[in-house]
């Protein structure tokens, strides 16, 4: 008969990342039967906050964080992940040849280190604060802050202390979706889900992103975009309230909009045509031109103070392209303008 009692429940005293052995003694003098007393023996092994799956060496394992992503970007099962509650849901199984980690599990509770019961950047960001040893960051005060969408980029407006975005873009054929992130030295990781596009932005030492309007994100191939839900973290690990602007709404809070434009002329042209530029300092200027696909087809590098009329004679097939203006005033490398003008070419 199996007799089930509670020998230990005073789980506070342990501490993480340990294992340790049970040995529990069973003893019978019961009437009619011989004396008899035995020994059993099992073990458990307590997980620390951050060290979210037996798979992954300890806390501070790269794994961790990329198991984090994963779950909220929805693609856990598809890298054979188990999702389980607590260490306690582990029963690990053997495969063929007796490996019990062939059993993969993603430990929810050592995920949730904001204790939230949520997994999102603010876990991302606060399991980087763990394991950079900087687990005591915490009073971090931050403005509210703002992300805008347009058919062709995602801008970025905040007090330069976000260290991490979550976002959903929903519309239509999201699969043919590019995106492209544009600020060196962070790590964007995005799926699809249906309708329903959900992007991570983080950095593996919360560097936060630049003060003030940022290109975020390029965009090509887009349809139907809105704002799902979007969420942001500080460096701290806190929530930063963020207000979403869709329909090229940039312009009404950029101190810049009105010191950067390009036209193209003749439009439409047969492939000749000529791009000015306006600018009000100096500034280095990238022109790219695209196809409805979103690739490459011309691009052309130059420094504009001022007007400065670029011409193109390209060899290119009848139909609609993008030409976009990337201005960075110089000594201001965080306040980068973009603009986007269509150009159809006519045989």
């Amino acid at each position: 008969e199996d007799i089930v009692v509670p020998l230990f429940t005073d789980f506070g005293v342990l501490t993480p990342g340990m294992t340790y052995n049970i040995a529990v003694r069973t003893y019978t003098n019961t009437a009619g039967y011989a004396e008899f007393s035995a020994i059993a023996t099992a073990a458990f092994e307590t997980y620390a906050m951050g060290h979210v799956s037996p798979a992954a060496d300890d806390f501070e394992d790269v794994l961790n964080v990329t198991l984090m992503i994963a779950k909220i970007n929805g693609t856990l099962e598809g890298l054979g992940y188990d999702d389980i509650k607590t260490a306690a849901d582990f029963f690990p199984k053997e495969d063929d040849n007796g490996d019990k980690d062939a059993h993969l599990v993603f430990i929810f509770d050592a995920a949730d280190i904001v204790v939230d019961d949520k997994i999102n950047i603010l876990d991302v960001v606060a399991w980087v604060n763990l394991q950079k040893g900087d687990a005591a960051k915490s009073d971090v005060f931050s403005d509210e802050a703002a992300i805008y969408l347009s058919p062709s980029q995602i801008r970025f407006e905040s007090d330069g202390t976000v260290a991490g975005i979550q976002f959903e873009l929903r519309g239509s054929n999201l699969d043919q979706l590019q995106l492209e992130l544009l600020p060196e030295g962070y790590l964007f990781s995005w799926s699809v889900s249906g309708n329903t596009l959900t992007g991570v932005i983080y950095s593996l030492d919360n560097k936060p992103l630049p003060e003030g309007m940022i290109d975020l994100i390029s965009i090509a191939n887009a349809q139907n975009l809105s704002w799902g839900e979007v969420i942001a973290a500080n460096y701290g690990a806190q929530p930063v309230e963020v207000n979403t602007r869709e329909d090229d709404a940039t312009d009404i809070d950029d101190p810049l909009a009105d010191a950067f434009d390009v036209t193209v002329y003749p439009n439409p042209s047969t492939g000749q045509f000529y791009t000015e530029v306006n600018t009000t300092s100096a500034s280095d200027v990238v022109l790219r031109l695209y196809d409805v696909s979103g690739r490459t087809v011309a691009s052309k590098q130059l420094v504009v103070t001022g007007y400065e009329t670029v011409s193109w004679n390209e060899d290119l097939r009848p139909g609609l392209y993008i030409l976009r203006m990337v201005a960075t005033p110089q000594g201001q490398p965080g306040e980068s303008i973009t603009r986007d003008v269509r150009v159809l070419i006519n045989r």
